[in-house]
C-alpha cells in the first residue's frame, strides 16, 4: 500500500488466531498501533517496507512459538519494540535489512527453540544478543560484512543442530 501511513485504529487488538503479514507499505514508518496484542497463533511477517524505520509499537508477546521474519525494510535500523520476547519457541529470520546495524531489541531474549537466520544486514556486533543462552535449532549467519567476531554470544553455550558462518568478514 503506498499510501497506508499508521496502523491506528488497531490499538485495541489483543488476540489474532492466525498469522501477522505486514508487507509491501511505502510510508509506515513504525508499528504503532499494534501495542496490545497478547497472543499470535500464527507467523509475523514483516516485509518490504520500505519506509519502516522502527518496530516500535508493536508488542510480541513474551514466549511466542510462530516465525519471525523481518527482510527488505531498508531503513528499519533496530529491532526496538521486541523487548518483551525472553523465550521464542519458534523461528526468527532476520535477512536483507540494510540499514539494520544492531538487533537491539532483543536483549532481553534467554532462548530461541527454533533456528536463528541473520543475513545480509548491516550488523557491526552481536550485543544485544548478550543473554542468549541456547538455540534449539540452526544457528545461520551470512552475508554480514561488517561482523568481525562473535563477541556478545558470550552466554550462548547451546545450539541444538548446525552453526554455520559464511561469507562474513571473520573467515
Amino acid at each position: 500500500n503506498p499510501v497506508l501511513s499508521s496502523l491506528n485504529g488497531l490499538d485495541n487488538l489483543s488476540h489474532v488466531d492466525g498469522d501477522i503479514d505486514i508487507r509491501g507499505n511505502d510510508v509506515l514508518p513504525n508499528l504503532a498501533g499494534l501495542g496490545n496484542l497478547n497472543f499470535v497463533g500464527g507467523d509475523i511477517t514483516i516485509l518490504y517496507n520500505a519506509g519502516l524505520t522502527s518496530l516500535i509499537g508493536l508488542t510480541v508477546p513474551t514466549s511466542f512459538d510462530g516465525y519471525l521474519y523481518i527482510a527488505y525494510n531498508n531503513m528499519l535500523d533496530s529491532l526496538a519494540g521486541l523487548e518483551n520476547i525472553t523465550v521464542f519457541e519458534g523461528m526468527i529470520g532476520i535477512s536483507s535489512n540494510n540499514s539494520l546495524n544492531s538487533l537491539s531489541g532483543l536483549d532481553n531474549l534467554i532462548s530461541i527453540n527454533g533456528f536463528l537466520w541473520l543475513e545480509g544486514n548491516a550488523l557491526a556486533d552481536l550485543s544485544a544478543l548478550g543473554n542468549l543462552t541456547s538455540i534449539g535449532g540452526n544457528f545461520s549467519m551470512e552475508y554480514v560484512p561488517l561482523l568481525s567476531d562473535f563477541s556478545g554470544l558470550d552466554d550462548l553455550s547451546y545450539i541444538g543442530a548446525n552453526l554455520s558462518v559464511s561469507s562474513t568478514n571473520m573467515i
